[in-house]
């Protein structure tokens, strides 16, 4: 299963859309920002399934919630440690 992390600058902003996402059944988690690609707040939401980023960005603005990045999360084969690759800037 892939995952994605949605990073924002405000926990208050990752905590609200994480309710909205919720409320409408989606299939997300709030989680602590990895230290690798935090922005300075310590709350994120990991997606999982990509095709909702459109939807998810469509309801943050509607919302006028901003995020900031959001990266695919990949495991090394070799070493199982995560790595993030950055997939967008807001």
């Amino acid at each position: 299963m892939e995952e994605f992390i949605l990073v924002f600058r405000s926990t208050n902003h990752a905590v609200a859309l994480y309710k909205k996402l919720k409320d409408i059944g989606m299939k997300v988690e709030i989680i602590s920002t990895p230290c690798r690609i935090s922005l300075g707040c310590s709350k994120s939401i990991k997606v999982y399934d990509e095709s909702k980023i459109g939807e998810i960005e469509n309801i943050a603005k509607a919302n006028k919630i901003k995020m900031k990045r959001f990266f695919k999360v990949s495991k090394r084969k070799r070493t199982g440690r995560k790595s993030y690759e950055l997939i967008k800037k807001y």
